[in-house]
């Protein structure tokens, strides 16, 4: 079952990927589903969420939770859950369209700085593919690349010499580029720099003090940026690049 909701929101019906066969024999993960179905969301988030404190993780059922809690309509783990699931899958356009949805809702709508463009670039062509898909090609051409080094050094007409050097220096490119893709998205599945406000309404400070100056203002289900870290409190960063300190147990890692 695999209903993408890109119309409607509110189907009521789970994504299911490939990954949830890892799940097909657990008793708690279709008790959970079922109670999903059924519309019993606070019971499916209780079950999802015991599989999440065992240890498991997979886009599934970060999608799943961020369905359930959508539904309790708790927006702030709904972002988080489907920032985990972003995480794992970025090139995935349903989990991207729900994030957009959930983040409509939010009361803080930032304008985000505008990357260098061959960063936004280099970050779109990242999302093309998974991890792993990106780590076969990368493979893929690495073996292509030396079948044409051979042709380049062991064949004797020139026509063939220029095909093999042509070819080979092509998919040499390929590889550093797929190498450099998915060393990229590595890089954003296990990054814990990225943070989801869980205060209805959080104050940040100038410094890491509770009596230092007030700056501005952000709200529950805003994701930020930890940029540093003293004691209890992070300094984080939002979209539009302002900076300030918050207490560590305003926010939730993503």
């Amino acid at each position: 079952m695999r209903n993408i909701l890109k119309r409607s929101f509110l189907t009521g019906i789970l994504m299911l990927f490939i990954s949830i066969v890892a799940f097909a024999s657990s008793e708690k993960m279709q008790q959970a589903n079922t109670a999903y179905q059924q519309k019993e969301y606070k019971k499916a988030i209780q079950l999802y969420e015991s599989l999440v404190a065992e240890g498991l993780e997979s886009i599934s059922l970060y999608y799943n939770l961020g369905c359930a809690y959508f539904q309790e309509n708790n927006l702030a783990f709904s972002v988080l859950y489907f920032e985990r699931a972003a995480r794992l899958d970025p090139s995935n356009d349903d989990i991207q369209h729900n994030l957009r949805v959930v983040n409509s809702r939010l009361v803080d709508t930032i304008q985000a700085v505008p990357d260098f463009f061959l960063k936004s670039w280099f970050y779109a062509f990242t999302k093309a593919f998974s991890l792993k898909i990106w780590a076969v090609i990368s493979i893929l051409a690495f073996i292509i690349l030396l079948f044409f080094i051979i042709i380049y050094l062991l064949s004797k007409e020139i026509r063939w010499k220029k095909l093999g050097f042509y070819l080979a220096v092509f998919f040499f490119s390929v590889m550093i580029l797929s190498i450099a893709a998915a060393q990229s998205q590595y890089q954003k599945r296990h990054c814990t720099s990225y943070a989801i406000v869980f205060e209805p309404t959080l104050t940040t400070k100038s410094s890491p003090d509770e009596n230092s100056k007030n700056l501005f203002i952000i709200h529950e289900g805003t994701k930020v940026k930890i940029i540093d870290d003293v004691g209890e409190w992070y300094e984080i960063k939002i979209a539009n690049g302002s900076k300030g300190w918050v207490e560590k147990d305003k926010i939730v890692i993503i």
